[in-house]
């Protein structure tokens, strides 16, 4: 009789996991699939508007970001410039040339 009993309960405990992983399954499924939906409505959508102007198209940006730029370049270069200036005075203090340490002052 116990041996009926522990059958029957296996048996159940396996129906349930049975029915528990057929719904996460579904579950699963359905998410991809909306995802997908989503995904291609998106491309769809996308695919099928003009595309957006670039900013910089726009002459008042153009006012706004263009002097900046120009100064960002300046303190690169500038920046560039003083740092090679620096190490070939690093280079002479190495081997004892003093030679351009007024010019620094």
């Amino acid at each position: 009789m116990m041996m009926v009993v522990v059958v029957v309960v296996v048996v159940v405990m396996v129906l349930i996991v049975m029915v528990v992983v057929e719904i996460v399954v579904v579950v699963v499924v359905v998410v991809v699939v909306m995802m997908m939906m989503m995904m291609s409505w998106s491309v769809g959508v996308m695919l099928f508007r003009d595309p957006e102007p670039q900013v910089i198209e726009f002459q008042t940006q153009q006012y706004k970001l263009f002097p900046l730029l120009a100064t960002a370049y300046a303190y690169w270069f500038a920046g560039q410039m003083l740092q090679k200036a620096y190490n070939a005075l690093e280079d002479e203090l190495k081997k004892g040339i003093t030679a351009s340490l007024p010019e620094v002052g």
